[in-house]
């Protein structure tokens, strides 16, 4: 229970892809989901510790959540990963193969790098306020890739608002904003289909992973944050590539070929 909460606080806001990281250390240490119930309890940590984070940082951050454009722009991009979740949700199943979470590694790797020559391409970098519908659209339409292991849900979201010209800052804040609706829509969409498979966890065990996650992934949160600003993303695509690597050449070390 400790090991997947760590593994949530870690890999959920990092550019890694938490998804990715419990397919593996299912597929190579036979580590399983540990109950839905618990699954939900920690996305629901993640959830809080970003609301934490933006009350934390209000004076900066609040008037955004104050204004009706913006919230309707995050519903713009939530509905957008939504429907694209939904749709690709029947195809992820298939899909998971230690051969093809390499290859996402590989894109996700690919990504990350390329954001080293964004700045290039937008030294001015654009302000929240010059959000567009289109724009909305475009990173929730992206972001809903990210439901394939190996495809960070933050890392791609932060790159999609780069590419598109807004600073640091802008991407950070909306990629982590529309991280809330979008950790909510995904757990109430699982909880809903799979309801039936529930089995009750003592309350004791779902404090501890929730206070692990949520006390965890605030500092994360802040590392993110920084990095981003400094323009430093690319670097995680190190990270990716070695992930990238290693799953493609086990299937020769630990399935002799």
């Amino acid at each position: 229970m400790a090991f997947q909460s760590v593994i949530q606080a870690v890999t959920e806001f990092l550019p890694i892809s938490s998804s990715g990281h419990l397919w593996v250390v299912k597929y190579f240490w036979g580590i399983v989901s540990p109950g839905l119930l618990i699954e939900i309890t920690l996305h629901l940590a993640s959830v809080c510790a970003v609301g934490y984070y933006f009350w934390v940082y209000r004076h900066t951050y609040g008037s955004y959540f104050k204004n009706f454009r913006f919230l309707t722009l995050l519903m713009c991009s939530t509905a957008t990963t939504c429907v694209l979740g939904w749709f690709l949700s029947s195809y992820v199943v298939g899909l998971k193969n230690i051969q093809i979470l390499s290859f996402n590694y590989l894109v996700m790797a690919c990504l990350l790098l390329a954001s080293l020559w964004i700045k290039r391409i937008h030294p001015i970098r654009k302000s929240l306020d010059q959000l567009t519908v289109a724009s909305a659209l475009f990173v929730g339409l992206v972001q809903g890739v990210a439901i394939f292991p190996g495809i960070s849900r933050s890392g791609i979201a932060i790159i999609a608002m780069l590419l598109l010209g807004f600073s640091g800052e802008a991407a950070f804040l909306y990629a982590f904003s529309i991280a809330v609706p979008t950790i909510l829509a995904a757990s109430g969409y699982v909880l809903f289909s799979e309801f039936s498979s529930i089995s009750m966890v003592e309350l004791p065990i779902l404090g501890s992973g929730f206070l692990v996650t949520l006390l965890l992934s605030y500092p994360v949160l802040i590392w993110v944050r920084r990095w981003v600003m400094m323009d430093r993303l690319y670097l995680f695509s190190i990270y990716c590539f070695c992930m990238a690597f290693f799953l493609w050449s086990s299937r020769y070390f630990f399935h002799g070929g």
